[in-house]
């Protein structure tokens, strides 16, 4: 599956608009070397040649429950959380009068 680039990012502007007015979801400012990973993932899942592929109500529905659910992985990974605890908030406890 080869998108022309030129395509694939007019595509990727069209699709998170129309999530972001239809669901209230914003993702319309992630990484572009992120978003893109994601979402050619997404089209592998559900078998789009282009990020314009799934039209009916239930294929969206499934592909922003998809998105999510990715974006959310972060919050379950116990090596994100460990990192949190030693480095970041070790670090912002600094910052704190004592």
């Amino acid at each position: 599956m080869i998108v022309h680039e030129d395509t694939f990012d007019t595509e990727l502007k069209l699709l998170l608009e129309t999530i972001y007015l239809r669901f209230h979801y914003d993702f319309r400012h992630p990484a572009p070397a992120f978003l893109k990973r994601w979402l050619s993932q997404a089209m592998r899942r559900f078998g789009c040649q282009t990020l314009l592929g799934p039209h009916e109500p239930g294929v969206f529905r499934e592909l922003l429950s998809f998105l999510t659910i990715m974006v959310s992985e972060m919050f379950r990974a116990s090596v994100f959380y460990r990192a949190l605890r030693e480095k970041v908030i070790l670090y912002l406890g600094t910052f704190c009068a004592r």
